[in-house]
């Protein structure tokens, strides 16, 4: 065999066994997607957060022994006078890997939409709801739903789903020519030193990157919002 053949040969030997887990949960069953018909995320599919813990047993074995959630930290933000919203933290590890796998989610604690349409009320599943959205995130990373992100099916996030998810209510619109790019914005959300600072930054921005993974993370995790 060619030297070449030989290179190819290995390429895509390597290939297919980096990609078997992504391979092995990127399609969800269909028994475990629901349509949202109602509500902000009308339109919407629900993906059933018991379908990640089956994939992650059969793939790694039971939880506590193949795999397990650990530091999980809970932060809250206000936003404006009468939303507030709990952000978890978290790391996901894996029996056999050398790093846990970080993930981060959030959910409304009080504030509208909530409960009946445009009054106020308060979600006693906020730090569930949070913790179950973290976990996602964490698993997204290994290729879990893939089909879904890739726009096939929607959820909440994609883009009508992101729209909704924002706190703030505030809509994603394309990037202009005179907003600054990510990573300035990141780097202005690093430097802020207040809350107050950490806020006027997402009024500002969210409407072009609320949408974006890095820039709500920076947010959640930001110092000012745990002080």
């Amino acid at each position: 065999m060619a030297e070449t053949d030989k290179k190819t040969v290995n390429t895509s030997s390597t290939e297919r066994q980096n990609m078997y887990i992504f391979e092995s949960v990127r399609s969800v069953d269909e028994k475990c997607k629901k349509a949202i018909t109602a509500g902000k995320l009308k339109g919407m599919t629900n993906i059933n957060p018991m379908w990640r813990i089956e994939k992650l047993t059969k793939l790694f074995g039971p939880c506590g022994i193949g795999w397990w959630i650990d530091n999980v930290r809970y932060s809250e933000s206000f936003y404006g006078q009468n939303e507030l919203v709990v952000w978890c933290e978290l790391d996901l590890y894996i029996k056999g890997f050398d790093h846990p796998i970080y993930g981060v989610g959030g959910s409304k604690l009080y504030g509208k939409g909530i409960g009946k349409k445009d009054e106020f009320d308060i979600n006693d599943e906020c730090r569930k709801m949070a913790m179950t959205d973290a976990i996602s995130v964490a698993c997204k990373n290994l290729g879990f739903a893939a089909d879904v992100y890739y726009g096939i099916d929607d959820t909440k996030y994609t883009e009508a789903g992101n729209r909704a998810w924002n706190p703030l209510g505030l809509q994603a619109q394309p990037q202009q020519p005179n907003i600054p790019d990510l990573g300035q914005i990141i780097a202005m959300v690093k430097a802020c030193k207040t809350k107050e600072e950490l806020e006027n930054i997402w009024n500002t921005y969210a409407p072009y990157y609320g949408n974006s993974e890095d820039f709500q993370r920076e947010i959640a995790i930001h110092p000012a919002n745990k002080a």
